[in-house]
Protein backbone atom coordinates (compact mmCIF):
# COMPACT_ATOMS: atom_id res chain seq x y z
CA UNK A 1 0.00 0.00 0.00
CA UNK A 2 2.97 2.22 0.88
CA UNK A 3 4.35 1.85 -2.48
CA UNK A 4 1.10 3.03 -4.25
CA UNK A 5 1.02 5.83 -2.42
CA UNK A 6 4.39 6.50 -2.87
CA UNK A 7 3.83 6.04 -6.93
CA UNK A 8 0.56 8.52 -6.78
CA UNK A 9 2.43 11.17 -5.37
CA UNK A 10 5.33 10.94 -7.67
CA UNK A 11 2.23 11.16 -10.59
CA UNK A 12 0.79 14.04 -9.15
CA UNK A 13 4.34 15.94 -8.44
CA UNK A 14 5.14 15.09 -12.03
CA UNK A 15 1.87 16.43 -13.60
CA UNK A 16 2.00 19.74 -12.09
CA UNK A 17 5.81 20.34 -12.03
CA UNK A 18 7.41 18.73 -14.85
CA UNK A 19 4.18 19.21 -17.29
CA UNK A 20 1.87 22.06 -16.55
CA UNK A 21 4.42 24.14 -14.73
CA UNK A 22 6.30 24.55 -18.24
CA UNK A 23 3.08 26.99 -19.15
CA UNK A 24 3.53 29.54 -16.27
CA UNK A 25 5.54 32.11 -15.42
CA UNK A 26 6.47 32.24 -11.78
CA UNK A 27 4.39 29.06 -11.39
CA UNK A 28 5.16 28.30 -7.77
CA UNK A 29 5.26 31.96 -6.57
CA UNK A 30 2.02 33.45 -5.07
CA UNK A 31 1.06 34.61 -8.59
CA UNK A 32 1.38 32.93 -11.16
CA UNK A 33 0.88 34.08 -15.11
CA UNK A 34 0.51 31.59 -17.91
CA UNK A 35 2.77 32.27 -21.15
CA UNK A 36 1.57 34.42 -23.53
CA UNK A 37 -0.92 32.28 -25.19
CA UNK A 38 -3.72 34.14 -26.99
CA UNK A 39 -7.01 32.04 -25.28
CA UNK A 40 -10.58 34.24 -25.84
CA UNK A 41 -11.85 33.38 -22.67
CA UNK A 42 -10.40 35.59 -19.67
CA UNK A 43 -12.21 33.85 -17.20
CA UNK A 44 -10.90 31.02 -18.14
CA UNK A 45 -7.00 32.04 -17.83
CA UNK A 46 -8.02 33.77 -14.36
CA UNK A 47 -9.22 30.33 -13.06
CA UNK A 48 -6.39 28.66 -13.98
CA UNK A 49 -4.04 30.92 -12.82
CA UNK A 50 -5.85 31.39 -9.14
CA UNK A 51 -5.34 27.51 -8.97
CA UNK A 52 -1.83 26.79 -9.76
CA UNK A 53 -0.96 28.50 -6.31
CA UNK A 54 -2.68 25.96 -4.35
CA UNK A 55 -1.80 23.13 -5.57
CA UNK A 56 1.50 23.49 -3.69
CA UNK A 57 -0.28 22.89 -0.04
CA UNK A 58 -2.40 19.74 -1.98
CA UNK A 59 1.13 17.91 -3.27
CA UNK A 60 2.54 18.62 0.60
CA UNK A 61 -0.57 17.16 2.03
CA UNK A 62 0.10 14.04 -0.63
CA UNK A 63 3.57 13.95 0.11
CA UNK A 64 2.97 13.30 3.58
CA UNK A 65 0.73 10.62 2.92
CA UNK A 66 2.80 8.96 0.75
CA UNK A 67 5.60 8.98 3.32
CA UNK A 68 3.23 8.17 6.45
CA UNK A 69 3.80 11.22 8.09
CA UNK A 70 -0.15 11.85 8.62
CA UNK A 71 -1.30 9.04 10.99
CA UNK A 72 -4.39 7.90 9.79
CA UNK A 73 -6.15 4.73 9.11
CA UNK A 74 -5.40 3.17 5.59
CA UNK A 75 -9.02 4.14 4.41
CA UNK A 76 -8.66 7.79 5.63
CA UNK A 77 -5.41 7.54 4.23
CA UNK A 78 -6.21 6.65 0.46
CA UNK A 79 -9.40 8.79 0.82
CA UNK A 80 -7.53 12.30 1.18
CA UNK A 81 -4.74 10.64 -1.59
CA UNK A 82 -8.02 10.62 -3.79
CA UNK A 83 -9.01 13.97 -2.89
CA UNK A 84 -5.62 15.30 -3.78
CA UNK A 85 -5.71 13.79 -7.31
CA UNK A 86 -9.21 14.94 -7.96
CA UNK A 87 -8.06 18.65 -7.27
CA UNK A 88 -5.06 18.01 -9.71
CA UNK A 89 -6.88 16.64 -12.08
CA UNK A 90 -10.19 19.38 -11.91
CA UNK A 91 -6.76 21.91 -12.14
CA UNK A 92 -5.04 20.05 -15.86
CA UNK A 93 -8.63 19.51 -17.11
CA UNK A 94 -8.89 23.46 -16.83
CA UNK A 95 -5.50 23.48 -18.35
CA UNK A 96 -6.41 21.64 -21.12
CA UNK A 97 -9.74 23.23 -21.69
CA UNK A 98 -7.60 26.69 -22.37
CA UNK A 99 -5.32 25.15 -24.61
CA UNK A 100 -7.79 23.79 -26.64
CA UNK A 101 -9.48 27.42 -26.87
CA UNK A 102 -5.96 29.10 -27.28
CA UNK A 103 -4.87 30.44 -31.08
CA UNK A 104 -1.07 30.55 -32.06
CA UNK A 105 0.30 33.80 -32.16
CA UNK A 106 3.77 35.61 -32.78
CA UNK A 107 4.85 34.33 -29.18
CA UNK A 108 3.40 30.86 -28.96
CA UNK A 109 3.53 28.95 -32.40
CA UNK A 110 0.21 26.28 -33.43
CA UNK A 111 2.90 23.35 -32.67
CA UNK A 112 3.88 24.49 -29.35
CA UNK A 113 0.29 24.43 -28.64
CA UNK A 114 0.08 20.83 -29.91
CA UNK A 115 2.99 19.82 -27.85
CA UNK A 116 1.44 21.24 -24.73
CA UNK A 117 -1.53 19.41 -25.48
CA UNK A 118 -0.15 16.17 -25.76
CA UNK A 119 2.09 16.63 -22.99
CA UNK A 120 -0.87 17.73 -20.32
CA UNK A 121 -3.16 14.53 -21.70
CA UNK A 122 -0.66 12.45 -20.29
CA UNK A 123 -0.33 14.16 -17.48
CA UNK A 124 -3.92 14.14 -17.03
CA UNK A 125 -3.57 10.21 -17.74
CA UNK A 126 -0.92 9.61 -15.53
CA UNK A 127 -2.83 10.94 -12.59
CA UNK A 128 -5.78 8.88 -13.46
CA UNK A 129 -3.77 5.63 -13.85
CA UNK A 130 -2.20 6.04 -10.75
CA UNK A 131 -5.60 6.61 -8.73
CA UNK A 132 -6.55 3.42 -10.78
CA UNK A 133 -4.00 2.14 -9.62
CA UNK A 134 -4.08 3.34 -5.86
CA UNK A 135 -7.96 1.99 -5.65
CA UNK A 136 -7.12 -1.31 -7.12
CA UNK A 137 -4.90 -1.81 -4.22
CA UNK A 138 -6.71 -0.83 -1.55
CA UNK A 139 -8.45 -3.58 -3.34
CA UNK A 140 -6.18 -6.02 -3.25
CA UNK A 141 -5.59 -5.08 0.81
CA UNK A 142 -9.12 -5.31 1.47
CA UNK A 143 -9.21 -9.06 -0.27
CA UNK A 144 -6.13 -9.83 1.66
CA UNK A 145 -7.30 -8.98 5.16
CA UNK A 146 -10.64 -10.20 4.14
CA UNK A 147 -9.03 -13.83 3.43
CA UNK A 148 -6.64 -13.30 5.57
CA UNK A 149 -9.20 -13.14 8.39
CA UNK A 150 -11.37 -15.94 6.95
CA UNK A 151 -8.77 -18.27 6.92
CA UNK A 152 -7.89 -17.34 10.52
CA UNK A 153 -11.78 -18.32 11.84
CA UNK A 154 -12.06 -21.70 9.67
CA UNK A 155 -8.36 -22.94 9.83
CA UNK A 156 -6.72 -24.95 12.86
CA UNK A 157 -3.60 -25.21 10.98
CA UNK A 158 -1.73 -24.09 7.89
CA UNK A 159 -3.17 -20.89 8.51
CA UNK A 160 -0.09 -19.50 6.65
CA UNK A 161 -0.68 -21.04 3.64
CA UNK A 162 -4.07 -20.57 4.02
CA UNK A 163 -3.36 -16.45 3.58
CA UNK A 164 -1.00 -17.17 0.89
CA UNK A 165 -3.39 -19.20 -1.24
CA UNK A 166 -6.31 -16.18 -0.74
CA UNK A 167 -3.14 -13.36 -2.14
CA UNK A 168 -2.49 -15.40 -4.81
CA UNK A 169 -5.50 -15.39 -5.50
CA UNK A 170 -6.25 -11.61 -5.12
CA UNK A 171 -3.12 -11.35 -7.61
CA UNK A 172 -4.17 -13.47 -10.37
CA UNK A 173 -8.16 -11.39 -10.27
CA UNK A 174 -5.98 -8.12 -10.10
CA UNK A 175 -3.95 -9.00 -13.12
CA UNK A 176 -6.98 -9.93 -15.10
CA UNK A 177 -8.63 -6.70 -13.97
CA UNK A 178 -5.66 -4.61 -15.13
CA UNK A 179 -6.21 -6.75 -18.85
CA UNK A 180 -9.56 -5.58 -18.88
CA UNK A 181 -8.81 -2.29 -18.37
CA UNK A 182 -6.14 -1.83 -20.70
CA UNK A 183 -8.66 -3.22 -23.26
CA UNK A 184 -11.40 -0.81 -22.27
CA UNK A 185 -8.79 2.15 -23.17
CA UNK A 186 -8.32 0.77 -26.54
CA UNK A 187 -11.77 1.46 -27.44
CA UNK A 188 -12.18 5.00 -26.53
CA UNK A 189 -11.33 7.10 -28.79
CA UNK A 190 -10.34 10.56 -27.33
CA UNK A 191 -10.97 13.79 -29.76
CA UNK A 192 -8.01 16.45 -30.01
CA UNK A 193 -9.69 19.10 -29.00
CA UNK A 194 -12.89 20.22 -26.33
CA UNK A 195 -16.65 20.29 -28.63
CA UNK A 196 -19.57 19.44 -29.67
CA UNK A 197 -19.99 16.09 -31.99
CA UNK A 198 -21.97 17.15 -35.13
CA UNK A 199 -21.51 14.04 -37.09
CA UNK A 200 -21.30 10.64 -36.39
CA UNK A 201 -21.49 8.51 -39.16
CA UNK A 202 -20.69 4.78 -37.54
CA UNK A 203 -23.04 3.11 -34.99
CA UNK A 204 -21.93 0.80 -32.41
CA UNK A 205 -21.15 -2.77 -34.07
CA UNK A 206 -20.02 -1.29 -37.18
CA UNK A 207 -16.64 -2.18 -38.74
CA UNK A 208 -13.95 0.63 -39.04
CA UNK A 209 -11.07 0.33 -41.27
CA UNK A 210 -7.64 2.25 -39.87
CA UNK A 211 -7.88 6.54 -40.56
CA UNK A 212 -12.07 6.12 -41.17
CA UNK A 213 -13.79 9.18 -40.17
CA UNK A 214 -16.08 8.42 -37.10
CA UNK A 215 -17.04 11.65 -35.82
CA UNK A 216 -17.07 15.44 -36.58
CA UNK A 217 -16.84 17.49 -33.30
CA UNK A 218 -17.01 21.33 -33.53
CA UNK A 219 -15.94 24.02 -31.02
CA UNK A 220 -16.87 27.48 -31.92
CA UNK A 221 -15.08 29.02 -29.89
CA UNK A 222 -11.98 28.20 -31.76
CA UNK A 223 -12.85 27.96 -35.38
CA UNK A 224 -10.07 27.98 -37.94
CA UNK A 225 -9.68 28.79 -41.53
CA UNK A 226 -7.88 26.86 -43.92
CA UNK A 227 -7.12 27.68 -47.73
CA UNK A 228 -4.39 26.95 -50.46
CA UNK A 229 -1.81 29.03 -52.31
CA UNK A 230 0.41 28.49 -54.57
CA UNK A 231 4.07 28.10 -54.23
CA UNK A 232 5.31 32.15 -55.10
CA UNK A 233 2.44 33.10 -52.63
CA UNK A 234 3.70 30.76 -50.16
CA UNK A 235 6.80 32.79 -50.03
CA UNK A 236 5.23 36.15 -49.21
CA UNK A 237 3.70 35.04 -46.00
CA UNK A 238 4.61 33.90 -42.78
CA UNK A 239 3.38 32.91 -39.75
CA UNK A 240 2.01 34.99 -37.04
CA UNK A 241 1.10 37.13 -40.46
CA UNK A 242 -2.34 39.07 -39.99
CA UNK A 243 -5.43 38.16 -42.06
CA UNK A 244 -9.26 39.38 -42.90
CA UNK A 245 -11.95 37.27 -43.25
CA UNK A 246 -14.97 38.70 -44.75
CA UNK A 247 -13.63 41.69 -44.67
CA UNK A 248 -14.26 42.39 -41.69
CA UNK A 249 -12.80 39.45 -39.12
CA UNK A 250 -9.55 39.79 -37.93
CA UNK A 251 -7.11 36.80 -38.42
CA UNK A 252 -3.65 35.22 -37.89
CA UNK A 253 -1.60 33.05 -39.49
CA UNK A 254 -0.73 29.70 -37.68
CA UNK A 255 0.08 27.19 -39.81
CA UNK A 256 1.78 27.06 -43.37
CA UNK A 257 2.79 23.79 -44.64
CA UNK A 258 6.11 22.90 -45.59
CA UNK A 259 5.80 21.13 -48.77
CA UNK A 260 2.79 21.08 -51.87
CA UNK A 261 0.14 19.34 -51.63
CA UNK A 262 0.03 16.62 -54.77
CA UNK A 263 -3.64 16.48 -54.91
CA UNK A 264 -3.94 20.24 -55.48
CA UNK A 265 -0.64 21.44 -56.58
CA UNK A 266 -0.62 24.34 -53.67
CA UNK A 267 0.18 24.76 -50.28
CA UNK A 268 -1.94 24.81 -47.77
CA UNK A 269 -2.18 27.31 -44.85
CA UNK A 270 -4.89 27.99 -41.76
CA UNK A 271 -5.55 30.77 -39.98
CA UNK A 272 -6.97 31.35 -36.40
CA UNK A 273 -9.16 33.62 -35.88
CA UNK A 274 -8.51 36.22 -33.13
CA UNK A 275 -11.82 37.85 -32.74
CA UNK A 276 -15.65 37.92 -33.66
CA UNK A 277 -15.52 34.35 -34.45
CA UNK A 278 -19.36 34.18 -33.55
CA UNK A 279 -19.91 35.99 -36.98
CA UNK A 280 -18.99 33.08 -38.72
CA UNK A 281 -19.79 29.43 -38.96
CA UNK A 282 -18.35 26.07 -38.68
CA UNK A 283 -17.92 24.55 -42.31
CA UNK A 284 -18.66 27.36 -44.40
CA UNK A 285 -16.93 29.54 -47.01
CA UNK A 286 -15.45 32.57 -47.07
CA UNK A 287 -12.99 35.20 -48.70
CA UNK A 288 -9.81 35.87 -46.89
CA UNK A 289 -7.12 38.53 -47.55
CA UNK A 290 -3.92 37.47 -46.56
CA UNK A 291 -0.80 40.18 -45.60
CA UNK A 292 2.49 39.89 -47.51
CA UNK A 293 6.35 40.41 -46.28
CA UNK A 294 8.96 40.86 -48.34
CA UNK A 295 12.62 39.82 -47.54
CA UNK A 296 16.07 41.39 -48.65
CA UNK A 297 18.49 39.46 -49.25
CA UNK A 298 21.21 40.25 -46.82
CA UNK A 299 18.52 41.97 -43.98
CA UNK A 300 14.54 41.01 -43.87
CA UNK A 301 12.24 43.94 -43.60
CA UNK A 302 8.17 43.34 -43.77
CA UNK A 303 6.34 45.63 -45.30
CA UNK A 304 2.65 45.80 -46.78
CA UNK A 305 2.21 45.40 -50.76
CA UNK A 306 0.04 45.87 -53.08
CA UNK A 307 -1.91 43.30 -55.47
CA UNK A 308 -3.83 44.09 -58.38
CA UNK A 309 -6.12 41.40 -59.77
CA UNK A 310 -6.64 41.59 -63.95
CA UNK A 311 -7.72 38.95 -66.24
CA UNK A 312 -5.96 36.64 -67.17
CA UNK A 313 -5.70 37.03 -71.19
CA UNK A 314 -4.37 40.99 -70.32
CA UNK A 315 -0.91 38.83 -69.76
CA UNK A 316 1.61 37.29 -72.31
CA UNK A 317 3.42 34.56 -70.79
CA UNK A 318 7.35 35.00 -72.31
CA UNK A 319 10.23 33.15 -72.08
CA UNK A 320 11.49 35.75 -69.73
CA UNK A 321 8.18 35.84 -67.51
CA UNK A 322 5.18 36.92 -68.16
CA UNK A 323 4.25 40.88 -69.25
CA UNK A 324 1.38 43.07 -69.75
CA UNK A 325 1.55 46.16 -72.83
CA UNK A 326 0.90 49.62 -72.45
CA UNK A 327 0.82 51.91 -75.49
CA UNK A 328 3.20 54.66 -76.10
CA UNK A 329 2.72 57.15 -79.26
CA UNK A 330 0.63 54.32 -80.47
CA UNK A 331 3.25 51.53 -79.64
CA UNK A 332 2.96 48.67 -77.42
CA UNK A 333 5.35 48.86 -74.35
CA UNK A 334 6.36 45.30 -72.66
CA UNK A 335 6.16 45.83 -68.77
CA UNK A 336 7.20 42.81 -67.13
CA UNK A 337 5.05 41.53 -63.73
CA UNK A 338 5.19 39.05 -60.72
CA UNK A 339 2.27 36.73 -60.65
CA UNK A 340 0.41 35.71 -57.66
CA UNK A 341 -2.72 33.39 -57.14
CA UNK A 342 -4.66 32.61 -60.62
CA UNK A 343 -8.57 33.13 -59.36
CA UNK A 344 -10.07 31.50 -62.36
CA UNK A 345 -10.21 33.69 -65.54
CA UNK A 346 -8.29 36.42 -63.23
CA UNK A 347 -4.81 36.69 -61.69
CA UNK A 348 -3.12 38.49 -58.78
CA UNK A 349 -0.29 40.24 -59.93
CA UNK A 350 2.25 41.36 -57.16
CA UNK A 351 4.69 43.39 -58.78
CA UNK A 352 4.85 45.71 -62.11
CA UNK A 353 2.09 47.39 -61.86
CA UNK A 354 0.70 51.00 -60.42
CA UNK A 355 -2.50 52.30 -59.97
CA UNK A 356 -2.44 55.02 -63.06
CA UNK A 357 -0.91 52.26 -65.25
CA UNK A 358 -3.57 51.54 -68.47
CA UNK A 359 -2.61 48.44 -69.82
CA UNK A 360 -4.10 46.26 -72.72
CA UNK A 361 -7.33 44.45 -71.32
CA UNK A 362 -6.38 41.54 -74.08
CA UNK A 363 -2.57 40.69 -74.86
CA UNK A 364 -3.55 37.46 -77.25
CA UNK A 365 -1.67 37.71 -80.26
CA UNK A 366 0.40 41.00 -79.96
CA UNK A 367 3.97 41.99 -79.44
CA UNK A 368 5.91 44.45 -78.32
CA UNK A 369 6.80 46.97 -80.97
CA UNK A 370 3.86 46.73 -82.29
CA UNK A 371 1.54 49.98 -84.07
CA UNK A 372 -1.72 50.13 -82.53
CA UNK A 373 -4.79 52.65 -82.93
CA UNK A 374 -6.06 52.94 -79.44
CA UNK A 375 -10.05 53.26 -79.40
CA UNK A 376 -10.88 56.45 -77.46
CA UNK A 377 -14.45 55.29 -77.20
Amino acid sequence: MSASLQSTFAALDDAVHTKADPLFNNPRGANPTLIPFTIPDTQLVITVQNARPGLEATLANASALANGVATTSVDQTIDAMNANALTVETFLNTLIQGLNEAVPNQSVSASAIATDQASLSAARTEVVSAVAALTSAKNSYDSAQSGAQTAANSASSGTSNDIALAQANVQQALGALQSARASLDKTIVRSPISGTIVSLPVTQGDFVSAFSNVAQVSNPSALEIQTNVTPDDAKTISIGGSATIDSNVKGVITSIAPAIDPSTGQIQVKIGITANQAALTDGDTVSLTLDRSISGSKQSATATTTAFVIPIVAAKITPAGPIVFTVASSTLVANPITFGMILGDRVTVLSGLSQTMDIVSDARGLSEGEQVIVDTQ
